[in-house]
């Protein structure tokens, strides 16, 4: 009798163990945090006499914050909305002359994620956002300023994983393709300016944690 009762609650321990740690999303919140670890981008924009492209590669931790926020509508399925938040700016003196540059962008768009595995500590998932984007650049040197703005709209794809260490939080590593299209107004110090279409390829991996109420 003692062997079978110490089987028993060892059996019941693993089985406890085992068991999935993740609450299901259906009717639970979800809050989230993302920043972009490495991204590809190849920018056009559409210049006479010819189109001018230009491809950068980023490594590391940007200036550059995505929040998300969802809700469980069946285990598999979260709407919601997602944000994008950049901008940096920096203060520099050439030859006596102050240099200073400040860039910001914002992109506010509804989100749709499907889980595969819902109720799993490891939970795959794709998912998709069409969100609207603005931007600004100003840069001035002494008396000469500059500055440009795009606005447009931007599609991403994307596809990551939800990693569960506890019932109310997880690690969210993703993959996310982006597209965006639009027009870049460039003003000059003179008070002209000058109209271009833009679009922008963007490949990234993104670094996100995620609370689930």
């Amino acid at each position: 009798m003692h062997k079978l009762r110490v089987v028993s609650i060892g059996s019941s321990l693993v089985a406890l163990l085992a068991a999935p740690l993740a609450h299901a999303e259906e009717g639970e919140f979800q809050l989230g945090l993302a920043t972009p670890f490495l991204v590809y981008q190849s920018v056009t924009n559409e210049t006479d006499p010819e189109d001018t492209d230009v491809s950068t590669t980023t490594w590391g931790i940007t200036h550059e914050v995505l929040g998300e926020i969802g809700y469980g509508i069946t285990p598999s399925l979260i709407v919601g909305g997602l944000f994008k938040l950049g901008g940096t700016s920096s203060s520099t003196e050439v030859d006596g002359e102050d240099s200073d540059s400040s860039t910001f962008s914002l992109l506010l768009g509804p989100k749709l994620d499907y889980v595969i595995s819902p109720g799993d500590k490891v939970q795959p998932f794709v998912g998709g956002v069409i969100g609207y984007l603005s931007s600004s650049t100003s840069t001035s040197f002494g008396d000469i300023d500059n500055k440009s703005s795009q606005s447009g709209f931007e599609f991403m794809a994307r596809g990551g994983v939800r990693i569960f260490p506890g019932k109310e939080f997880s690690i969210d590593p993703w993959l996310g393709l982006s597209y965006f299209t639009g027009s870049n107004e460039d003003e000059g110090d003179d008070g002209n300016s000058v109209d271009t279409d833009v679009s922008r390829l963007r490949l990234g991996v993104f670094l996100g944690l995620s609370g689930w109420l």
